[in-house]
C-alpha cells in the first residue's frame, strides 16, 4: 500500500530542510539568516519591515537575526535618508560572498533533487507546487 501523498510531502520537506541547514551550518550560517541573504540579494537596502514581510517573520525576530548578522559581519543597518524612523538593511562585502554561496548551494541542492527529472516534469512538479500553494492559501 502507497503511503498517504501528505505523509511523503511532510518526509520530503523534512529531508530538504534537513539538507539546507547542513549547508547553511557548513557556511557558518544559522537559521533565518540565508532568508535574509537572498531577499537583500535581491534588492539590497530594504527597510527592516519591509524585510520582514517577505521573510515572514515577526519583526522582533528579524531584529534578533540582523544583531547576529551585524556581528558577523554579513549585513548594516543605517537610517533611511528620508523617513529617520525606518532602518534599511545593506549586505557588506561578506554578506555578497555569503549570498552567493547560499545561491550557489540552494543550485547545487535542486540539482541533486531533480536529477534524474526530464525539464519537462521540473516544470509540471513546479504548476503543482503552485497550485498547491494556491489551495492552502485559499483557506
Amino acid at each position: 500500500m502507497k503511503a498517504p501523498l501528505n505523509r511523503l510531502f511532510v518526509q520530503v520537506v523534512k529531508l530538504h530542510i534537513q539538507q539546507s541547514r547542513d549547508i547553511f551550518g557548513s557556511l557558518g550560517l544559522s537559521r533565518g539568516q540565508p532568508p535574509v541573504l537572498l531577499f537583500l540579494g535581491e534588492e539590497d537596502g530594504q527597510t527592516q519591515s519591509a524585510l520582514s514581510e517577505k521573510v515572514q517573520i515577526r519583526p522582533a525576530s528579524l531584529s534578533a537575526i540582523l544583531q547576529r548578522m551585524e556581528q558577523a559581519k554579513l549585513v548594516e543597518r543605517r537610517s533611511h535618508h528620508t523617513d529617520h524612523r525606518a532602518v534599511q538593511v545593506y549586505l557588506t562585502d561578506l554578506g555578497r560572498k555569503r549570498h552567493q554561496a547560499v545561491q550557489k548551494a540552494l543550485g547545487e541542492l535542486e540539482q541533486i533533487m531533480f536529477a534524474d527529472f526530464a525539464e519537462s516534469e521540473r516544470s509540471e512538479f513546479r504548476r503543482f507546487l503552485e497550485r498547491i500553494k494556491g489551495n492552502l492559501e485559499k483557506m
